[in-house]
This record gives structure tokens, C-alpha cells and sequence, in this order.
């Protein structure tokens, strides 16, 4: 009889337990926690206040809607206990915020710009009155930031667009505007903020990192991947930055977005050596007396943008910019050697002495040997020189003709003659023109899938074409996504994703 025997128990040890418990709240919190941050908006904006009565005692459960002027897209959320209401995070832009209380007449406030990376106040009082009045307010109240405390500016497009962005060898510099902030001087790439030090500075494409690890502080991956046209704010923080933003001087530029009203620009940039001045030590004469022309100098950046929604909704907005950025300049002439006319036809008389051109008197002539010619005697070689033909007679320095090949012939043709004759070195001077093409294109699309759940996406890609190997072609290309879901007025889930490419 065969006696059966159960499997023995496995021990569930405590401690093991509690590590994989340990472990999955650790794991909630690195999911949840950033969403919960009060004013953490992942380089977008938010709107946040108290609602109040005349007398300063906080109204709960007021309804506030925020609407984007240029979408039509609104968002309501309801007050505290305590009166305190945040919507966030919402696109950079500006907005009307209504707000509906039981007993009170209802409050709007219009016109009111909500900048990116901070959380704009907003503090109501309410008067007490009949549903069907409404006070207005058209006025943007001064905003002054008291949830942190960091320093910095907020420069928006309608400053920049008015500044005389120089075309100086690339097209319009984004980047450069960060020199208007405070405590800002010329760096190596980036403005230094603070007196800290070059290559210290962060860039953030709609708060997101817009530069790879090996390039810190490196305002290319902005400047010739972004059009001036495509960035509606520039955001620059001075001191005491966020714990997401890093760096001495953190640089966050927000791309446009669509709206209901198509909108859109076309702009011309041009720069060439008609319209500009002499140099300041430009103007020189050579032997004849004769003045030197300017420096060869032409420049045109042209930019085209278009913005709107997509047809038939009102929930799909787009923002598209073209930029084409030409340049050509004249290098600084230089002396080159080339072969003489008589050199390409074989003849090499000119290495004979004969007035002293070999450089070491006529005396002591130049030859060129004929390697078919080579006759040893021991460990001692000799050659003779090439004696080919001229005028009849055998001469030397000559190569004969039947030596030359094809190919060496047809070649030559492409060989430039001297322009300074009389000398058989650095006997061509020439400037090489250099220059490159530039075409970039940015995006923005936004998609309010419902007043809860929203899709961003913004790329800049495009392609470099340089002129007689003026460089390498380098053309940075960033791209970020993003999507927002709003659990409660609380709680937001944001997942956001950046991937910043370089083209060579």
C-alpha cells in the first residue's frame, strides 16, 4: 500500500512581503507623484487662485472655467473648502476665466496671459448680486509669483518679432534674446547667467530637454533647428530654478499652437554687399590706385508659417514654419602655386636659371630626371634629365610628349592660370566662395481628444547643404510628444517624450 505524502508548504517569509510591497509603492509614487505636484506643469502653464467675497471669506464650490482665446477650449474646476482653485497644466497663451458662484453676480476676467513654467495667480472677489449680472474685467492684473521662489523673464513673440535680429553668418538666433534678461552677458554658445561660466546653461523645447549629454550649453541644437517665427515664448530662468530644470540658467522656448482663425506670416530677410558698408578697415586701394571692392556678402533668410484646425473640428490644431536661410560669402584671397602654361605642355624650362627664377641663381638650375634613365654602378644610381624637344632641339627640362598621358592632358584643362605672372610660386591668388543652404521645418499639432485627455506633438527637422566643403553638415533635429490626462481637479497624469537628434 502506497502511503501518499502532500508536497511540503513553501514559507512565506514577512520581510519578503513587505520588500515587494515596499517596492510597489515606491513604484505608484515614481508614476503618480510628479502629477501631484503642486505647480510641477512639465514646462506648460497653469492658472491658480482664491475665491473670495468682498469681505475675504472664501467661497467653496465656485465654478471656474478657463477658456483659451484662441481655441475656444475650456476647462472647469470647482473650488476647495477654502476657496483655492488650480487648472492645470493648459497651453501657454491667453485666456478669460469665468467664475459662477451661488448669491454672487458672475466674475470675468479677460484678457489674461498664462506664460510657461509657472503657475499665473489669480485671486477673485466676488460681489454679491443676481445671477444674471456680470462684472467684466478686461485689464490683466500684475502678476506677481509667490508659489516659488525663482527668479527669470518671460519674453514673449510680440517683443522679439520687433528686434533687429541680425543676419550674421546663420539665420535669425532664437537664443540670442536671452541676453535681455538680467544678469545676462555673451557666452561662448548660450548667455552667461550669473557670471557662472560658459557651456553651463539648459535648453528645454516646451519644458523637455533640447540637447544631447555631450552638448550642454550648446545653443545650436535651438538656433538652427528652430525658426524665430515658430517660438511664441521664451522663458529664462535666472535663479533659483525648479528641481526639473537644471543648469546654470534654464532657457525654455514654447512653440506656437493652431486656433480657431487661420493665421499665418511671410517674411523676407536680405543681406548682400550692395546694401552693406565697408568694414572698418575695408576700404584699401591696390598698386593702380584703384579701390578694392567690398567682401562678397549675400544673405537671405525667408519665412512662411500657417497656423489653424483642422476643417470640419474644432478639437485638432496645427502650427507649421518654413524657413530658408541662403548664404554665400568670398573667402579672404589667398596665394596658391600653380603650373605655368608652358609647365602643362611638358616644357619645365623655366626651372633652367635663366633670370634667376629657381631661387638660387642661374647658376644653379632646377632639373627634372627621367626615371627610364637610371643606371647604377654599385650602391650609386644616376639619372639624367628629361631632354625632349624644343624648337627642334634637344633641351633639357623637357618632358617628351609621348610621356604625358591622356588623362594628366584632359585634367590639366581644369588647372587655373596664373595671375601673377612672373613668379613661379604663389603665383595665383584667389578666395574661395563658401557658403551654405539651410531649410528648416517646424511643427505643432494639438489634439483635445475631450476636456480631459489631450495630444501634443512638436518636431523641427529639415536638411543642410554646404558650399565647396565650407563644413560638415550639422543639423540638429529635436522632437517631443505628450499626453495629459486629467484623473481630478487633483491628480493629472502627463506623460511627455523628447528625443533631440543630430544630422551630420
Amino acid at each position: 500500500m502506497k502511503h501518499l505524502r502532500s508536497a511540503p508548504k513553501k514559507r512565506v517569509y514577512p520581510h519578503g512581503r513587505i520588500r515587494f510591497l515596499t517596492y510597489s509603492l515606491v513604484l505608484l509614487l515614481a508614476l503618480f507623484a510628479p502629477s501631484m505636484l503642486k505647480g510641477q506643469t512639465g514646462g506648460e502653464a497653469g492658472i491658480q487662485g482664491t475665491i473670495t467675497d468682498s469681505e475675504g471669506a472664501a467661497i467653496p464650490n465656485a465654478t471656474v472655467t478657463v477658456t483659451n482665446t484662441a481655441t475656444g477650449i475650456a476647462l472647469t474646476r470647482q473650488t476647495t473648502g477654502e476657496g483655492l482653485y488650480t487648472v492645470s497644466p493648459i497651453l501657454p497663451g491667453s485666456y478669460t476665466v469665468k467664475v459662477q458662484a451661488a448669491g454672487f453676480s458672475d466674475y470675468v476676467q479677460k484678457n489674461l496671459t498664462a506664460n510657461a513654467l509657472v503657475m499665473t495667480p489669480l485671486n477673485i472677489s466676488m460681489k454679491i448680486g443676481a445671477a444674471d449680472t456680470t462684472v467684466e474685467v478686461t485689464e490683466a492684473p500684475p502678476q506677481l509669483i509667490t508659489t516659488n521662489a525663482s527668479l527669470g523673464l518671460t519674453i514673449e513673440n510680440t517683443t522679439y518679432a520687433n528686434l533687429p535680429l541680425a543676419l550674421n553668418g546663420q539665420q535669425r538666433d532664437p537664443t540670442f534674446v536671452a541676453q535681455l534678461s538680467p544678469g545676462a552677458t555673451s557666452g561662448a554658445r548660450l548667455p552667461i547667467i550669473g557670471g557662472t561660466g560658459n557651456y553651463l546653461g539648459q535648453l528645454y523645447l516646451d519644458g523637455l530637454p533640447a540637447q544631447t549629454v555631450s552638448q550642454q550649453g550648446d545653443n545650436r541644437l535651438v538656433s538652427q533647428s528652430l525658426s524665430v517665427d515658430a517660438v511664441d515664448q521664451i522663458q529664462i530662468v535666472t535663479s533659483t530654478p525648479p528641481v526639473e530644470y537644471a543648469g546654470a540658467g534654464a532657457s525654455n522656448f514654447t512653440m506656437k499652437s493652431g486656433s480657431l482663425a487661420y493665421h499665418g506670416s511671410v517674411k523676407d530677410f536680405i543681406r548682400n554687399t550692395s546694401l552693406d558698408a565697408y568694414p572698418f578697415s575695408g576700404k584699401i586701394r591696390d598698386a593702380s590706385g584703384k579701390m578694392r571692392p567690398k567682401p562678397v556678402d549675400h544673405q537671405n533668410e525667408f519665412s512662411v508659417t500657417f497656423g489653424g484646425h483642422v476643417p470640419g473640428t474644432k478639437r485638432v490644431f496645427f502650427f507649421f514654419a518654413y524657413d530658408k536661410y541662403h548664404n554665400r560669402t568670398q573667402a579672404t584671397p589667398q596665394n596658391f602655386t600653380v603650373p605655368t602654361a608652358l609647365m602643362k605642355s611638358g616644357d619645365f624650362t623655366e626651372l633652367n636659371g635663366a633670370g634667376g627664377r629657381t631661387g638660387t641663381g642661374p647658376d644653379n638650375p632646377a632639373f627634372l630626371y627621367d626615371p627610364t634613365s637610371t643606371t647604377c654602378s654599385g650602391n650609386v644610381c644616376t639619372r639624367q634629365p628629361f631632354q625632349g624637344l624644343k624648337n627642334g632641339v634637344p633641351t633639357n627640362n623637357v618632358i617628351p610628349d609621348s610621356y604625358i598621358s591622356p588623362i594628366a592632358k584632359a585634367q590639366q584643362q581644369f588647372l587655373p592660370d596664373p595671375t601673377n605672372p612672373g613668379s613661379l610660386v604663389n603665383n595665383y591668388t584667389a578666395g574661395l566662395s563658401k557658403g551654405f543652404d539651410n531649410h528648416l521645418y517646424n511643427y505643432r499639432v494639438d489634439f483635445q481628444w475631450t476636456e480631459r485627455h489631450r495630444i501634443s506633438t512638436v518636431g523641427a527637422l529639415g536638411t543642410v547643404k554646404y558650399l565647396n566643403n565650407y563644413g560638415l553638415p550639422y543639423l540638429p533635429q529635436p522632437y517631443t510628444g505628450g499626453d495629459l490626462a486629467t484623473i481630478s481637479p487633483k491628480i493629472f497624469d502627463d506623460r511627455m517624450l523628447t528625443r533631440s537628434a543630430t544630422r551630420w
